[in-house]
């Protein structure tokens, strides 16, 4: 074969090749499924990590604002050798979340999270006769509960009662005049290295009137659960503790779940619209009031709430709550995400 063929021949076979490859061909039908693999290895159940064995401050009080009883300093751990005593708490990994609705489900609801009797003393002011609290501490992969049930004693000026009226408004010979007070539980957690703590728990950062840090840089988290504010919200009360000269309890970043309804000109700032001139009770909610109309012909004696409900949002809203009252005792429940992602709260 000549040269000249050769080169043509050479050609002619780069052209067909290029030709082919920038032409696409129809596809061919799908081919029959393949044979199914062999089954791979057992997978182990995922186990949440457990609560970090730590020490956390207790508080209550009947209705009046500065006398205490509580416990300072307890434990909790979800060693399971551990056992419940008057200053420890032993969370267990529960398999079904319980319910908070504020009624003890007992064992059905709360499996092997055993209650602990924690032994309460007198912190600040008048001894308010509360001796014990029993408590109950659980967790999944995802929340931490936690169950408070303690009973109220008639002693001195405390009465028995719930007290789910703080600040109401009443019309009093022509004078509007707020009562009423509200019981209250705190609990009270280190978030960063606070100075005393490990000795003296809550009492490193309470004064008997007030929270504060003693260093800048050291910061709690306290969580106040109020038989007025929390209870018509069903939301605790989620604050930050740091370094103040008087007072460093602020709320956490966000939307708390009550307006006060505080004084203007000595006066209620709020209303329910089409209020009855005999006044309405708790509770009073963001989407049902308007502002405070003084003409409004009340009758003697006619009450208003102290407080506006709303919805709250952000680190603010991060505790759910129920409290329920029977007889002379509360039952509070509660449920917070282990980690929020907000800087202010602690994390389990």
């Amino acid at each position: 074969m000549s040269v000249g063929k050769s080169v043509y021949l050479a050609i002619g076979v780069l052209v067909s090749a290029l030709f082919l490859f920038g032409c696409e061909g129809d596809q061919g039908l799908e081919g029959p499924q393949g044979f199914e693999g062999p089954i791979g290895p057992p997978g182990n159940n995922f186990t949440p990590p457990p609560i970090a064995t730590q020490n956390f401050g207790l508080m209550l009080n009947n209705s009046t604002a500065n006398d205490y009883s509580g416990a300072p300093k307890i434990e909790i751990t979800s060693d399971a050798n551990a056992v419940p005593s008057a200053n420890r708490v032993v969370a267990r990994l529960m398999d079904v979340a319980p319910m908070i609705d504020g009624i003890d489900g007992g064992t059905q609801e709360w499996g092997d999270a055993l209650t602990s009797t924690i032994a309460l003393s007198n912190l600040a002011g008048a001894d308010n006769g509360i001796a014990t609290v029993k408590v109950r501490f659980g967790y999944d992969r995802t929340y931490v509960y936690a169950q408070f049930i303690w009973t109220e004693v008639a002693t001195g000026d405390f009465t028995v009662g719930a007290d789910t009226t703080k600040d109401f408004w009443n019309l009093f010979e022509g004078s509007w005049i707020r009562s009423g007070g509200e019981d209250k539980l705190f609990l009270a957690w280190e978030i960063s290295d606070v100075v005393g703590w490990d000795t003296e728990g809550l009492n490193s950062i309470f004064d008997g009137t007030s929270f504060k840090t003693s260093n800048i840089g050291e910061l709690a988290d306290l969580w106040v659960w109020q038989s007025t504010e929390s209870y018509y919200a069903d939301i605790v009360s989620d604050n930050v503790v740091t370094f103040a000269i008087d007072n460093g309890l602020t709320n956490d970043l966000g939307t708390t779940a009550v307006l006060p309804n505080a004084p203007l000109n000595g006066l209620p700032r709020y209303m329910k619209s089409n209020s009855p001139r005999v006044g309405t009770n708790y509770p009073l909610q963001i989407f049902e009031y308007s502002e405070f109309i003084a003409n409004y012909n009340w009758a003697e004696g006619a009450k208003i709430p102290g407080y506006v409900t709303k919805v709250p949002a952000g680190s603010a809203a991060d505790i759910q709550s129920v409290g329920t009252f029977f007889s002379d005792t509360w039952i509070v429940e509660l449920r917070r995400l282990r980690n929020t992602g907000h800087a202010d709260d602690l994390g389990f």
